[in-house]
């Protein structure tokens, strides 16, 4: 027994370091909290139930710690054994308990809010960047939606814009800023999102930004296919070599589809809600 205890002991020392994700400030106590909240509701449940539907002639006081101890699979002393509990009354008590649990987990394991979430002067330090080095970037404005998240580099010269799904920090489109000042962006933006269990990941970035994050961070890139680019100078749709744009121009025309390019000051406080 004492060996299997040393063995244990010994694979959860090993096993620690790899669950390196932070959890929110305060989850001890609001983990706790929800325990012994549930563990007083389904005292006073199971007091209440054992009233109404009482399994045996014993004090109500015995049958609700019957109930209680058998709810949490711990067998009563060897004096209660005999004390009879209706059924529907240890499945409530059960339930009650295991809800508990469950919320005190996911409570407790639920990671922290990141720093990087949106703030007014991130805002106004991405707009900045876009403007001296977004021009070639045509995806560089999503980066300014509130629902992403930024981490700067230590001169906040540049920055990686990203959302977290279910466990993915996902990166979209090239860092923003100083092409210079990328790699250390890339480099402080996967130790920042290391320690809250999120997996660093990016989709379409360009060549040059994939290089970066190969070289930063040993990403393994994928090519997913190209930016279609058109420049009104030269853009005629009888092209022969565009035979497909010309195709499905035809058929949105056919469908009566039309196209109204505005700019975001001349739209409306509705079309912009």
């Amino acid at each position: 027994m004492g060996g299997a205890r040393r063995g244990c002991r010994s694979q959860w020392q090993s096993l620690w370091p790899a669950f390196t994700a932070r959890v929110g400030r305060g989850s001890w106590l609001a983990a706790l909290g929800i325990v012994a909240g549930g563990v007083a509701l389904a005292v006073a449940v199971t007091a209440v139930l054992v009233r109404l539907w009482p399994g045996s002639t014993a004090p109500a006081w015995l049958q609700t710690a019957v109930s209680l101890l058998r709810s949490l699979g711990i067998h009563p002393p060897a004096a209660w054994r005999e004390v009879q509990v209706a059924h529907l009354v240890l499945q409530v008590a059960s339930f009650i308990m295991g809800a508990a649990l469950v919320g005190a987990v996911l409570v407790f394991l639920r990671s922290r809010r990141s720093p990087d979430a949106w703030h007014p002067a991130n805002e106004v330090a991405v707009r900045e960047l876009l403007a001296q080095f977004g021009e070639n970037d045509s995806l560089g404005y999503v980066a300014t939606r509130r629902d992403r998240l930024v981490h700067f580099d230590s001169r906040r010269r540049a920055a990686v814009s990203y959302q977290v799904f279910g466990g993915v920090a996902l990166a979209g489109a090239d860092p923003i800023g100083d092409p210079l000042a990328w790699e250390e962006a890339v480099t402080r933006w996967e130790a920042h999102v290391r320690p809250y269990g999120w997996t660093p990941a990016v989709m379409a970035c360009s060549p040059e930004a994939a290089r970066v994050y190969s070289r930063a961070l040993g990403f393994e890139v994928l090519r997913l296919g190209d930016e279609a680019i058109l420049s009104p100078e030269s853009f005629r749709i009888d092209s022969t070599s565009l035979t497909e744009v010309r195709r499905a121009w035809q058929r949105a025309t056919r469908e009566g589809m039309v196209a109204d390019f505005r700019t975001q000051a001349e739209l409306d406080p509705e079309a912009l809600s």
